[in-house]
């Protein structure tokens, strides 16, 4: 089996001017679009606010939160890879003199309860980092990224999506300054699509990606905020019009949840597509990324609760995320669901 990235990025040569949403945000990061969400709504409730994040998660959120000293915790997740809601109740309790903002993460692209509709009177910000863009949404925010790790790639960029319209952030954003890095993404985006398809084999050889792995943390330090320009923004919007019509992804993830075992499946719901697909399993395979990184909240976490996740560590441990990119042939799928099924024997 030859070398397969861990993910293959998607984006659309076209830069065509777009309608851009009057409710949606660009910024040079999704860390940076997140930090300064919660840098306005810990303004706004005098910091009398607790931000409650999975106990696996990306480290850039709970760096972004404690770099702004906010208040923070961490809830347990279920099978769904969703928040327990017992543990999320208990935390909400605890917090009965604080705002409470609930940072629900759409792990792997999966669809998240809609905790508004569970929780009117708290504040809900989607994490959809590892989603695809939709049009949708019921929460009071979403935050989205770009980056060379996702779906959509513009080798930085995120994104603070608003239910309603906001004066408030639409004031602090357009004071914000714009960091005109267009051809400078767009050119490395363009070089990461051929090396990812065409000598992604020596990048294995070479393991760029462990020496990667191995920097430390601080290299999530948030960067300073800004805007990016229309032109980046009408890139983005062109990449994401092309995204929505990717159905191989889709059809990857269903192929998997129908063959693998099903004591080695999470409960989750697809009906969107995953950025890749997680099993109880491990396995060391080229192809499969894992994240790695995750320790640094998972390791917060436990020592802020006094408590073990098992879900959370279940997915630092024992698990392995399957590839769906385009790049990811029926052939390899088939083999990989084979593997993981004879692994677990």
């Amino acid at each position: 089996m030859r070398s397969i990235p861990p993910l293959f990025p998607s984006f659309a040569i076209r830069t065509a001017k777009e309608n851009i949403d009057k409710n949606l945000y660009f910024f040079n990061f999704g860390r940076t679009a997140f930090k300064f969400l919660a840098n306005y709504l810990n303004e706004k409730f005098n910091k009398k606010i607790v931000f409650l994040i999975p106990a696996y998660t990306c480290p850039s959120i709970l760096i972004s939160l404690e770099e702004l000293k906010i208040n923070l915790d961490f809830v347990d997740l279920d099978n769904n890879l969703d928040f327990k809601l017992d543990d999320l109740n208990n935390n909400i309790a605890k917090y009965s003199e604080y705002k409470v903002a609930i940072v629900a993460t759409s792990l792997f692209g999966i669809r998240c309860r809609d905790y508004k509709k569970l929780y009117p009177n708290h504040i809900v910000i989607e994490d959809k980092s590892q989603s695809n863009y939709s049009d949708y949404i019921n929460s009071d925010f979403q935050i989205y990224s770009f980056g060379k790790g996702k779906f959509i790639s513009s080798w930085n960029g995120g994104a603070l999506r608003c239910k309603e319209f906001n004066p408030e952030i639409e004031k602090a954003y357009s004071i914000t300054e714009v960091k005109d890095d267009f051809l400078y993404s767009y050119f490395l985006s363009i070089l990461q699509l051929i090396f990812s398809k065409y000598f992604y084999f020596f990048i294995r050889l070479l393991r760029f990606e462990n020496l990667i792995l191995k920097q430390p943390i601080n290299n999530y330090k948030t960067p300073h905020i800004f805007r990016i320009s229309d032109r980046k923004i009408y890139w983005i919007l062109n990449s994401i019009k092309k995204f929505k019509m990717n159905s191989s992804i889709r059809r990857n993830s269903i192929y998997y949840d129908e063959n693998i075992k099903k004591e080695l499946k999470f409960n989750i719901s697809f009906d969107c597509q995953l950025l890749r697909y997680p099993v109880k399993c491990r396995t060391d395979r080229t192809l499969i990324f894992n994240n790695i990184d995750y320790w640094t909240t998972y390791n917060s976490a436990v020592k802020k609760r006094s408590l073990d996740f098992d879900v959370p560590f279940m997915l630092l441990t024992e698990c392995t995320f399957l590839p769906t990119h385009d790049l990811v042939k029926p052939m390899t799928i088939k083999s990989l669901t084979r593997i993981i099924n004879e692994k677990s024997l």
